[in-house]
This record gives C-alpha cells, sequence and structure tokens, in this order.
C-alpha cells in the first residue's frame, strides 16, 4: 500500500515548451515490472502520451529477474515499444523505443541473463549511449556485479567521461538504476557519485527507492523515480538537496525537449500534474541599461547570461506591449547603437537567439530622448 504523502510543500510552474525547433518527447518509469493493475494503469498513462520513446531506471522485472517473469512484466504493456520483440503480446516495434537500465533485480538470474536475453540494445547492452533529437542518452549498469565496475575511476566510467565530452547535443541526460543521492528508506548508494557535472551532464535520472524525489546537488537536477507500480515505500532521513518528495500514488515522468529547453513533469496516475520543472540552454540576457549621448544616439548595454548563443537579438516598442525587432550583434557583443529623434520615448529589450530557438527577453527599459 502505497503511505501517506511526506514531502515538503512547494510551489509548481506548469511550463509551456515553445515550438522553435522539433520537439523530443519521451516517458521515464521505473519500479514498474510487476504485471499488475498498478502498471497497467501507468503503462495506459504514458502510452496516451504517444512518447517518441520509453526509457527505464530499473525496477523491470520483478522478483527475481526470470526469464519465466520478464515477458509478463515488460512485454505485456509496452511490447510495441521494444525492438526485436519475441514475446506473445503483440508485435513490436520496427525501431528500438525502449530503453531500459538493469536494475538489482535483473540480476538475481545469474549474469541478468534474462534481461540480456530478451533486448535488443546498443553497445554493450548493460551500459550504452545512444541520442535523439537534441537530446544525448547514457544509460549506465549500476550494479556491482556489472563486468566493467561501478568505480568512478574504472571502466564505465571512463567511457562516460570520454563520451559525455564527445556529444553535441544540447542536453545530456545520463540514467542508472541505484540513487547515489535520496531520502528514500534505504538510503544512497554513494558509490555511484560520480562527477557527472564536471563530466557535463545535464542531469540525473535514477530509480531503486519506490517514491518520486527531486534534488539538486551541483546545480543540476537529480531524479528518483520509482512509482511504476510496485510500491510506494516511506522516506527515511530527508537529504539536504532535496527539494521536492512524492509517494502518494504510482505514476510516472513525461520528458519534452528541444535545443532550447528541456521540461519535466511527474504525473500520478490521475493525470494529475505533481511536480514540473524546467532547464533552458539560452538564458536571457540581463542588466539591461542605456546610455544617452550626443546627438540623440542611444547605446543599450547589457550581461551576456547565455553560454551557446549566435547572437542577440534587439527588440524596440512605442507602447511596451508589441515589440519589433531592430537589429541583431554576434555573441561577443553585448551593447547596440540606436540612432533616434527627438522626444522620442520608447521601450526596449534583448534576447538571445540560436538558430531558430530564442531565449525570453531581457528587462525592458524605457529610453527618452532630448530635444
Amino acid at each position: 500500500m502505497l503511505r501517506k504523502n511526506i514531502c515538503v510543500s512547494a510551489l509548481f510552474l506548469a511550463f509551456v515548451i515553445p515550438t522553435f525547433s522539433q520537439v523530443t518527447e519521451f516517458a521515464v518509469i521505473g519500479g514498474y515490472g510487476v504485471a499488475n493493475e498498478n502498471e497497467a494503469s501507468v503503462a495506459q498513462m504514458v502510452k496516451s502520451w504517444k512518447p517518441d520513446f520509453i526509457i527505464t531506471l530499473g525496477g523491470n522485472n520483478y522478483p527475481g529477474g526470470e526469464f519465466s517473469t520478464i515477458d509478463a512484466n515488460i512485454g505485456q504493456y509496452f511490447h510495441e515499444y521494444i525492438y526485436n520483440y519475441q514475446g506473445i503480446y503483440g508485435a513490436g516495434a520496427a525501431a528500438q523505443r525502449f530503453f531500459p537500465s538493469l536494475g538489482e533485480q535483473d540480476y538475481r538470474t545469474a549474469g541478468a541473463a534474462a534481461y540480456m536475453s530478451y533486448f535488443t540494445l546498443p553497445g554493450s547492452e548493460r551500459y550504452y549511449d545512444f541520442a535523439r533529437g537534441d537530446v544525448h542518452f547514457f544509460v549506465l549498469d549500476s550494479n556491482r556485479e556489472t563486468p566493467d565496475g561501478v568505480l568512478a575511476g574504472g571502466i564505465q566510467a571512463a567511457w562516460l567521461k570520454e563520451n559525455l565530452a564527445a556529444a553535441t547535443e544540447t542536453w545530456k541526460i545520463v540514467y542508472f538504476h541505484h540513487s547515489p543521492y535520496s531520502s528514500g528508506a534505504e538510503g544512497s548508494s554513494e558509490y555511484m557519485r560520480w562527477s557527472f557535472k564536471e563530466w557535463g551532464a545535464t542531469a540525473v535520472l535514477t530509480g531503486q527507492h519506490n517514491g518520486y524525489e527531486r534534488l539538486s546537488i551541483d546545480e543540476i537536477p537529480f531524479i528518483v523515480n520509482g512509482l511504476g507500480g510496485k510500491s510506494g515505500d516511506d522516506f527515511g532521513e530527508i537529504s539536504l538537496f532535496s527539494r521536492f518528495r512524492y509517494n502518494e500514488n504510482f505514476g510516472a515522468m513525461r520528458v519534452e525537449a528541444n535545443s532550447n529547453i528541456i521540461q519535466f513533469q511527474f504525473y500520478n496516475r490521475r493525470e494529475i500534474l505533481v511536480d514540473s520543472f524546467a532547464l533552458q540552454a539560452l538564458a536571457a540576457p540581463v542588466n539591461l541599461s542605456s546610455t544617452l549621448t550626443a546627438g540623440n544616439v542611444l547605446k543599450l548595454s547589457w550581461t551576456d547570461a547565455a553560454s551557446a548563443e549566435q547572437g542577440f537579438r534587439i527588440e524596440k516598442s512605442a507602447d511596451g506591449q508589441f515589440f519589433v525587432p531592430i537589429g541583431t550583434v554576434p555573441a561577443d557583443q553585448t551593447s547596440f547603437i540606436v540612432r533616434t529623434s527627438p522626444f522620442d520615448k520608447s521601450y526596449y529589450r534583448v534576447k538571445s537567439f540560436r538558430n531558430d530557438d530564442e531565449s525570453l527577453s531581457s528587462n525592458v527599459i524605457i529610453a527618452k530622448t532630448k530635444r
């Protein structure tokens, strides 16, 4: 039975993702592989979103990762997303749309044999990477039994560090089962506290605890998501890094990304939005100001707060409501000259841009010229 919510109170904003470029949409499930009504309801909700693909944070095949249970636990609900599907529940996918990560239950069958046989995955299949749109995914095997180890200085970690550095996509998502930081009653798997931010990760998604938690470490989000159907467990000692916790009902995450924004949302199976947050690649310029010089020449200046923009777009308005572009400057320039007429009163703002994407606007200023 699910326990009462022990979460801190918080305010959540539902972001609407801009349609500047192609959107990649995917679902995230964990702690789901139990072949029961709970999993069925979560799966029904996830498939109603029509995601491009589904990723899992372990918890794939309870209780023992066996050949005899894997198809009922997974294929029964998600066969249409699984490439090279050989089970009994219907047709599979023409291309891989189901990307799991190994959990401890999978290794209760020696060598995770059922999992390794059931799925056709990239790379070593135990850990691998793939890219879709503006997102690059890095899937780790966080089980101590994995042949290439789980030490931060080991073979698997070296692979992650090298491939994160080489990836060119805007968003770099690392996911695996054992949570390096968690307020779950069973504690944290501290051996997985690798240098994710230093190596270039955008976010880290994990399972293990049968609850939902959002934490912030080194200014990047760490998400624990294990409410796919197995159980809803109590929280233990609350981590100092914890920002939100939930365990009242089963659910899954819906994530949308383009080259500018990635939005994470957790819904419970009643399709109620529980938590929502977004990361933006193109930060808006800040500290916009103006200086009026001789001849009614207006110099606009601002501070660059983004890291990957191509340039800045300057916009002007007569009433502060309707703005039109009046020019652009390259990324290394943070000023713009406007030649105005006497007695002019106008509003100005600046945006970062890259290709067809743009940031939110800077602060708006009012500039007046003299006679």
